[in-house]
């Protein structure tokens, strides 16, 4: 019960404060933290075995919170999972991460039942403000084995990252705690903050800057259903909103709004972008129109928030990641591990307390990027005489054309640099041959044909860089969190 007992502070000094707030209304902390204590008696009666991982299939709301603190309580590990995940993503967390049941609404428990097959259902009797909640228990979970990593664990967090290939980390409350220490001193969180979110909690992004920062420092977390433009300006203007967790698609549909109402925001600190890259051009248009500076933020699910950007300085330094958050180090080192010199590339090494223990599910053979306490990211990035850092791409997405080393960030800010183009992503693949070639998919703002998105690449780029084959769709594909997730299959280059 080690962070249940931790976090009682937040219940005697927050208590009557609004934890959550969404279009229903406002639900307390004192009254999550009693809802908490009702749903895990609740839990426990229903006699799973303990110490096995319990999966929380949620949307966002105040029923996620309470659920999360539930686990805390019993000293379960609490599992985050889309409710969104397919029946391939399910049955690996389920056999694969030892997990004995999915906690979900009634809304959502019908499809994963579908989705894992043969299994029971049991409702709860708690109902989290109108939200009827629903065990989803897989047959054989009697047999269900926790991983070694995944004893004792607090929380686990499941991720497709760069490779599309689910995996699990794992964080004890030791991780859990100095994670959110990390964020709340860094962004200055307290009471009076209102965190504006309308990202997945389920998603490291939205549950480490989004839950346990309104755990811990007793900040009100304002909750929306879906993104809509207009709402999220009305938000921010008249809910007093402190901080808003967005990513760059959110910020760039903001700008499209044809007659969209400036943004006052009196009490707004910062408006945070992450999960990928935030483009100089969009953040120079923002502030132009809204007179507000867009801050990167940069981190995984295996470390936790790594860097964010300082309000006063984006517009110096538009194309970083910001400098490194309180209690992280940050290193670029090469690959014998020696930290480069100032502006030369090299690979981005994390050291916290904030580091997980390593991957339960999903784990390379050789322990992977978990070495010593730091976390090797596979990142590539250049630091200059300021501290700022600058993303290069991806050690694993290097595409060797013909000798020739290509990097697909370098060729998606090209095509995102058309007039046209919304949003772009770019892959290797091979030709009939079975030589790499460059192809890229994107969305488009305003008409535009592949040959013309391919002369324009042909002016900017070298033309070994040039993609093949540029794929012009409607929306590119996505994981459950909400991440391009593009694979070779997607962008065939007949």
């Amino acid at each position: 019960m080690q962070l249940w007992n931790l976090l009682q502070t937040s219940r005697r000094d927050f208590g009557p404060r609004a934890a959550v707030r969404t279009r229903r209304g406002d639900v307390s902390f004192a009254a999550m933290f009693q809802a908490a204590e009702v749903l895990s008696r609740e839990i426990e009666a229903v006699g799973l075995p303990s110490g096995l991982p319990l999966a929380l299939a949620f949307p966002n709301g105040p029923a996620f919170l309470t659920a999360v603190l539930a686990l805390f309580r019993l000293e379960s590990p609490a599992a985050l999972v889309s409710p969104r995940y397919s029946a391939s993503e399910l049955v690996t967390v389920a056999e694969g991460g030892g997990v004995a049941a999915f906690l979900t609404l009634r809304s959502d428990a019908t499809r994963i039942q579908e989705m894992l097959g043969t299994c029971r259902t049991v409702s709860l009797a708690a109902q989290t403000w109108g939200e009827d909640l629903v065990f989803v228990i897989p047959a054989g979970f009697e047999t269900a084995s926790v991983p070694v990593l995944a004893e004792g664990a607090a929380v686990l967090k499941l991720t497709s990252g760069s490779t599309g290939t689910l995996k699990g980390i794992a964080l004890g409350p030791e991780q859990v705690e100095a994670e959110a220490r990390n964020v709340i001193e860094t962004l200055g969180l307290g009471v009076d903050d209102r965190i504006l979110a309308s990202i997945p909690l389920f998603h490291s992004y939205g549950f480490d800057l989004g839950v346990l920062a309104t755990l811990f420092s007793g900040a009100c977390l304002v909750l929306q259903d879906f993104f809509v433009p207009r709402r999220i300006c009305d938000d921010l203007a008249h809910e007093e909103v402190t901080v808003f967790l967005g990513v760059p698609t959110m910020y760039r549909r903001m700008l499209e709004e044809p007659s969209g109402p400036s943004v006052p925001a009196p009490r707004l600190r910062y408006l945070l972008s992450c999960t990928a890259p935030l483009e100089a051009e969009t953040i120079h248009a923002f502030h132009a129109r809204f007179g507000l500076p867009l801050c990167q933020h940069y981190g995984s699910s295996e470390t936790g928030a790594v860097t964010n950007h300082d309000p006063a300085a984006v517009l110096r330094h538009p194309d970083s990641i910001g400098r490194p958050i309180r209690n992280v180090q940050v290193r670029i080192v090469d690959e014998h591990g020696t930290e480069v010199a100032l502006g030369a590339e090299g690979e981005v090494v994390v050291t916290s307390a904030a580091v997980a223990r390593g991957y339960f599910l999903g784990a390379p053979v050789d322990g992977g990027p978990f070495r010593e306490g730091s976390f090797w990211t596979g990142d590539l990035a250049v630091r200059d005489g300021d501290g700022f850092i600058q993303l290069r791409g991806r050690k694993d997405h290097v595409i060797n054309v013909g000798g020739l080393k290509v990097s697909p960030e370098e060729v998606r800010r090209t095509l995102e640099s058309h007039p046209s183009v919304r949003e772009a992503a770019v892959i290797g693949v091979q030709d009939a041959a079975g030589e790499a070639a460059v192809s890229a998919m994107v969305t488009l703002k305003q008409p535009a044909t592949e040959k013309e998105l391919i002369v324009f690449c042909y002016r900017a780029l070298a033309d070994y860089k040039v993609p093949r084959r540029i794929h012009i769709r409607d929306a590119l594909p996505r994981g459950p969190a909400g991440k391009v997730r593009l694979r070779p299959e997607d962008v065939p280059l007949a």
